[in-house]
């Protein structure tokens, strides 16, 4: 895997990331039943920052240890996208069931 495909892989991850706390706090105000103007938000902005965080310490282990960088960082990201497709898929499950009771 290049660096350019790790970046790319890695940046999909942090934006399931992205799409799976929208979905949990979309569930969360939708069970507590919260007024427009007390519902919270969430932040994209390590959407941006992280992947370009792990990027470079990928990059960074593999000018020690090639080509452990990419695989460790690869591999952490395939698990965590992982978990995320799971916490998105349970979020809307629940936002359904949450829906169907109102």
């Amino acid at each position: 895997m290049s660096s350019w495909e790790l970046l790319g892989a890695v940046a999909i991850v942090w934006v399931l990331w992205a799409v799976a706390a929208v979905t949990g706090r979309a569930v969360a105000d939708a069970g507590d039943q919260a007024p427009e103007r007390k519902r919270s938000g969430v932040t994209i902005v390590p959407v941006f920052l992280f992947p370009l965080v792990f990027w470079q310490l990928g990059r960074l282990i593999d000018v020690v240890a090639a080509p452990w960088g990419t695989l460790v960082i690869g591999c952490f990201h395939l698990f965590l996208g992982i978990v995320f497709v799971v916490g998105i898929a349970r979020n809307v499950q629940r936002l359904r069931e949450i829906r169907r009771g109102a």
